[in-house]
């Protein structure tokens, strides 16, 4: 599990990767990932995010996801891409993604 990771770190590695600053970032518990650590983050403009570091593989998970939200499916929120196009960046071992927060 990655927990203790620093949230300082996590955050530094979303704006270098997504082109996205977030203030600080508020460890999420539970969730059905047991290989991963949830973060919520809130950029300036008051849009809120889920950042989620796995050791697990979400790259599956993040296509299907990417694909359902592309066809309309209500419900589902669209990963974020990185400036160079990818659902997820790569940190201490494991695969961060960046998804719009649903409350």
């Amino acid at each position: 599990m990655l927990r203790g990771m620093q949230p300082e770190v996590v955050a530094e590695r979303v704006e270098v990767a997504y082109g996205l600053r977030l203030g600080p970032l508020t460890e999420v518990a539970g969730g059905a990932d047991s290989a991963a650590t949830l973060w919520r983050g809130v950029a300036a403009d008051g849009a809120a995010y889920a950042v989620k570091v796995s050791r697990g593989r979400l790259d599956t998970g993040l296509a299907v996801t990417a694909e359902l939200a592309a066809a309309g499916v209500v419900g589902v929120p669209a990963p974020l891409t990185t400036v160079e196009g990818r659902l997820w960046t790569e940190l201490a071992g494991g695969q961060l993604s960046v998804v719009p927060w649903l409350a």
